[in-house]
């Protein structure tokens, strides 16, 4: 969808760049890799969290 959006506002440009899907699947996949490795590295902190030390300040 971003493709279609992006053509017609880069056509007015005399330098484009070439906006094939590639460059989007792409780029969707490292923004999937990197909330995959952040929301994996909360869940295996919270994980290994003594519940003890935790409750202790509640």
């Amino acid at each position: 969808m971003a493709n279609f959006d992006a053509q017609p506002l880069m056509a007015g440009y005399a330098y484009r760049p070439d906006l094939e899907l590639p460059v989007f699947f792409g780029a969707g996949l490292i923004a999937l890799f990197i909330a995959m490795l952040t929301v994996g590295s909360l869940a295996l902190r919270a994980g290994r969290a003594n519940p003890v030390c935790s409750l202790r300040y509640e």
